[in-house]
């Protein structure tokens, strides 16, 4: 089932479900939309990652290479930080 505008230059979420008893997964779709008018940059949607449900959040997200690159930097876990 797709969650998002229909087309290749959209976002999309499509999200799959075995059956009752079994956690969902998520995969999340994106495009680049170019040039005048609504062009999407690639052909079809680029797969950036895969949600599974039921883990916990730090290791429910897996990422794909091209979803890795387009991932804005995260602060160092070794870097301190202020406390207020």
């Amino acid at each position: 089932m797709p969650y998002g505008r229909a087309g290749s230059p959209w976002p999309t979420t499509l999200v799959y479900a075995a059956d009752p008893g079994r956690p969902l997964i998520c995969l999340h779709t994106w495009n680049v939309i170019v040039g005048p008018g609504v062009q999407a940059a690639h052909p079809e949607p680029v797969l950036l990652a895969a949600h599974i449900g039921g883990r916990p959040f730090e290791t429910a997200f897996l990422r794909t290479p091209e979803g890795l690159r387009l991932r804005p930097e995260e602060p160092d876990d070794d870097e301190d930080v202020e406390e207020a």
